[in-house]
């Protein structure tokens, strides 16, 4: 799919350049460090910075549109505007009903997420200059990644306590580098060379991973790679041939891998776990999920329960606002969820057809053991949402010309 690269073209790049970086260095040990002790609650010092170009970017897209007269969402997009709408209205329902829960930040998380996907649908670009701003964001994330081991944890060691900033979102933005690069490496375009360097940053990404113990972003990551690769098959046959060349490989490299590779996986999710290793979070959900079924129609609206943190994105909203006003952001995040699915889950000619896909599955299926994403924070998650509008638009475009036609 070829474009024309423009002036207009030409900064949007660079500001969305700019917006992945400034997410990327908000985890940078020493910006993290100061915006601990200069910003209110822990907000990054380039937040502001980061929403700025945002706005700027939505603007540059609105007025793209006008300007050659195209329809600023389609129908598919329209379902979603209409969910939307139906969250403002439900966040309206819960602060008069219950002044004392706050839904601002489930909002302000939401429309960042889908300001996103919106820039990156309307962003029209050559795949080339999207690979590479994928490499760059991947890259970046490592760099940090690294920066954080070498200064908080002193090298490639597994420690007791944890130890990184930011642990979860670095974790998220780790396990989304991992696929990128997976997709990157797995695509049939780009040289042998970028492909093999590919492949060593998403092996880096991981290690990384481990280090920092991020045990349910590092399932992720190693799930949805072995998506991206295994759906990149078109023929059955090939899937067949590459699954049982995976487990092959697998066993072979358990056979030959030293000891203290073993140890070093082994630690990096059980060390100190051996009771819960889940942390405790399995007993906290379960206590919230007997509270949603003892009453279910409003759980823990007003208060009439202790306040505990429980680690679902689902289980959250219907333990804070009950299941009738939880409606709207369940149906939302079962749809996206859904779809995400539907894409991945068929066999594709090109791994890059369904980055973005893959880049927002990861943040998913880490949301099963989180609370806030797949959605917050936005410096960890927005990324992931600008190349699943790339991606939409890529595969919308190739279904119009007959191209990818399981779409």
């Amino acid at each position: 799919m070829k474009h024309g690269f423009s002036l207009l073209n030409f900064i949007k790049v660079v500001l969305l350049l700019a917006f992945m970086l400034l997410c990327a260095m908000s985890y940078h040990p020493y910006v993290y460090s100061v915006s601990s002790e200069l910003a209110n609650s822990g907000e990054a010092i380039v937040s502001p910075f980061i929403t700025y170009i945002m706005l700027i970017l939505l603007l540059l897209i609105l007025l793209s549109c006008i300007k050659a007269e195209i329809p600023i969402i389609n129908k598919v997009l329209l379902k979603y505007v209409y969910i939307v709408v139906l969250v403002l209205i439900f966040s309206l329902l819960i602060y008069g009903i219950s002044p004392q829960k706050s839904v601002t930040g489930d909002l302000k998380a939401i429309f960042t997420c889908m300001g996103a996907f919106f820039v990156g649908w309307r962003l029209i670009l050559d795949e080339k200059i999207v690979k590479r701003l994928l490499f760059y964001y991947g890259a970046l994330v490592c760099f940090v990644g690294l920066l954080q081991i070498i200064v908080n944890i002193g090298g490639f060691v597994i420690l007791a306590t944890y130890e990184t900033n930011g642990k979860n979102a670095l974790g998220a933005m780790l396990a989304v580098s991992t696929v990128l690069f997976v997709g990157i490496a797995n695509s049939s375009s780009g040289s042998r060379f970028e492909r093999i360097v590919a492949l060593v940053m998403g092996g880096l990404s991981l290690v990384e991973l481990l280090t920092i113990r991020a045990r349910l972003a590092t399932i992720s990551a190693i799930v949805v790679a072995f998506l991206v690769y295994y759906f990149s098959h078109k023929n059955k046959k090939k899937r067949s041939s590459s699954y049982i060349l995976i487990l092959m490989v697998l066993v072979i490299t358990v056979l030959i891998l030293p000891n203290y590779v073993y140890d070093y996986v082994y630690y990096s999710f059980l060390l100190n776990k051996e009771d819960d290793i889940t942390a405790g979070r399995t007993a906290i959900n379960l206590n919230a999920l007997l509270i949603v079924i003892e009453d279910p129609l409003v759980a823990n609206l007003y208060n009439t329960h202790w306040n505990i943190k429980v680690h679902n994105w689902l289980l959250k909203r219907l333990y804070e606002y009950g299941m009738l006003l939880s409606i709207p952001l369940l149906v939302l995040y079962i749809k996206m969820f859904l779809s995400l699915c539907k894409k991945l889950f068929k066999p594709y000619s090109d791994s890059f057809q369904v980055i973005g896909y893959a880049m927002v599955l990861a943040l998913f299926v880490i949301s099963f053991g989180e609370p806030s994403m797949p959605f917050s924070p936005g410096t960890a998650m927005t990324t992931a949402y600008f190349f699943w509008g790339y991606s939409y638009q890529r595969l919308s475009y190739n279904k119009n010309c007959n191209i990818y036609v399981n779409s």
